[in-house]
């Protein structure tokens, strides 16, 4: 199993959930799975993805992430999603390696995620929006708020 497989798996799967929650925000969303999975070029939830997990597994993983650490909210599992206040701001963000927000920065990736070099757009994406939560988490922190 590759952890650089599995990083790339990831980063595409969480932006394409990202985005279709954002594509519909502020109404909630019941996310289709295979909409996902489609978009990856996956034909079967059961097929496996180049770090050896089926995507299925790996889908459920990266909704499980995004929920733990808020940046959706849900009623139960993939039904009745929605932004939260930490997933809007960070989707609206304007990290300065990327230029448009990650938003538009993940919409401009989505025909590409089924290809190698598309999850490593993927990849560059979450990685900015991850960076830029934890740089503002710490700059909170080490100012007392």
């Amino acid at each position: 199993m590759s952890t650089t497989d599995r990083a790339k798996e990831f980063a595409t799967i969480s932006g394409l959930i990202l985005a279709n929650v954002h594509a519909s925000h502020p109404i909630r969303i019941n996310l289709d799975m295979n909409e996902v999975m489609y978009a990856m070029g996956v034909d079967s939830p059961t097929d496996a993805l180049p770090s050896g997990l089926m995507f299925k597994e790996m889908f459920r993983a990266t909704l499980d992430w995004l929920l733990q650490e808020q940046f959706v909210h849900t009623s139960g599992g993939a039904q009745n999603l929605t932004l939260t206040t930490k997933g809007l701001a960070a989707m609206n963000a304007v990290p300065k390696n990327l230029g448009p927000s990650v938003a538009e920065a993940i919409e401009e990736a989505k025909p590409g995620a089924g290809s190698d070099d598309g999850r490593n757009r993927f990849v560059s994406i979450i990685g900015e929006l991850i960076g830029s939560i934890a740089g503002s988490l710490t700059k909170s922190l080490s100012s007392g708020g």
